[in-house]
């Protein structure tokens, strides 16, 4: 199995989970806390992946980057 691919997916779901996560939110939170709520999920989710999962901090902080770029899209993708 190419744990490649694997991670290549784990990373375009950084991307694509906030883009549908937060026009659902908005309608209920609005869009400042929606965008909130989605990178406080991520943020706790890297820091269990570095502590416990004891993934590499690089590759957490690229996942964050990731995190912002769908929360970014996500924005755009409401207005």
């Amino acid at each position: 199995m190419d744990l490649q691919i694997i991670f290549q997916w784990h990373k375009v779901l950084h991307i694509i989970l906030p883009i549908i996560i937060i026009p659902i939110l908005k309608k209920r939170v609005g869009l400042l806390r929606a965008c909130s709520i989605v990178f406080m999920v991520g943020l706790l989710k890297e820091v269990h992946d570095i502590v416990i999962v004891m993934d590499p901090l690089w590759e957490s902080a690229v996942d964050m980057i990731f995190d912002l770029i769908g929360i970014l899209l996500g924005i755009i993708a409401t207005k």
